[in-house]
């Protein structure tokens, strides 16, 4: 009992986390879309692309966290946004760029290795609930 309240407050924090990542990017796209294109993964359009749609796929996911409402479906979706940052962090970094991308978990920046192991055990800890 304890060990399923422990987990739903992770949920929770995490969803919480998400909602507020996303609406911190949705108040400024362009920022948000420089801060994507700053990895020089994707070309500038796409960039733009992402910078109005991951907002609220953030938003709904944590949601989706915090009301257990499509659970599954928003644990799968966070992990994989949480992978694709830190890999896309990992490369930036081991390429010499420097990034920053607003609204993660207190403006994460891409220089603080402790922030991305902490982004790899939530999404570990958070999978395990299932």
């Amino acid at each position: 009992m304890a060990a399923k309240i422990i987990w739903r407050t992770i949920a929770i924090v995490i969803g919480g986390l998400f909602v507020y990542a996303g609406a911190v990017k949705i108040i400024d796209p362009a920022a948000f879309a420089r801060d994507i294109d700053n990895y020089k993964v994707l070309p500038w359009q796409p960039s733009v692309w992402l910078a109005f749609y991951l907002p609220w796929l953030e938003i709904l996911c944590g949601l989706a966290l915090i009301t257990r409402v499509l659970f599954r479906g928003a644990v799968f979706i966070v992990t994989g946004l949480m992978i694709v940052f830190v890999v896309a962090s990992i490369v930036a970094k081991a390429r010499g760029l420097e990034t920053h991308v607003i609204g993660d978990a207190a403006d994460v920046n891409s220089e603080d290795g402790g922030t991305i192991l902490a982004t790899i055990a939530q999404a570990y800890d958070l999978a395990r609930s299932i």
